[in-house]
């Protein structure tokens, strides 16, 4: 029985329908994929930025108070110590706590090696009464480049984060 060719091309057209049909949804698809990779990756680079600078932005007020603290007089010190570092310690651990919880090692440890600084300027701000310059060279001293580590160590995992260019979604559809 032969086939009609108005019902041929008719089936066929129908079958190239259905293939573009199936091909563009299985882009789209693909492509949603792909963004939805990408809009992950950078939320967890965005979270991870957030972590370090609250941390950051937290050890340096908390320099900053301990300041205070080693200018104070002897007999004035536990009551700065209250009044100004205790509830910077809350913002400190905090912030670093979420690092430990959600970062890789590297950050972590150069995180806590700023954070065993910061216990060991606290012991220094106690100690003695310091002068604006005696402070400022102890604290030199004993904070150095810590900080600038921390932020190394975040750069270097935002970067492993980051999405190459070439492998971000382009608009395919």
């Amino acid at each position: 029985m032969p086939i009609d060719a108005a019902l041929a091309a008719a089936v066929l057209t129908a079958v190239i329908a259905a293939f573009a049909a199936l091909w563009t949804s299985w882009r789209q698809v693909r492509n949603q994929r792909e963004l939805l990779q990408v809009t992950q990756a950078e939320q967890k680079r965005q979270a991870l930025t957030d972590r370090c600078s609250t941390y950051l932005a937290a050890t340096q007020h908390a320099v900053l108070q301990l300041r205070d603290v080693a200018m104070a007089d002897m007999e004035s010190k536990d009551e700065a110590d209250r009044e100004k570092v205790w509830p910077t310690v809350d913002r400190v651990n905090t912030a670093l706590v979420a690092i430990k919880l959600n970062d890789p090692d590297e950050l972590v440890e150069a995180a806590r090696q700023l954070d065993d600084a910061m216990v060991e300027l606290l012991r220094a701000a106690r100690d003695q009464q310091y002068t604006q310059a005696e402070w400022r060279a102890r604290r030199n001293e004993i904070i150095g480049k810590k900080p600038e580590l921390v932020v190394q160590a975040a750069r270097a995992q935002a970067l492993k984060l980051q999405v190459p260019p070439a492998l971000r979604p382009r608009n395919r559809a």
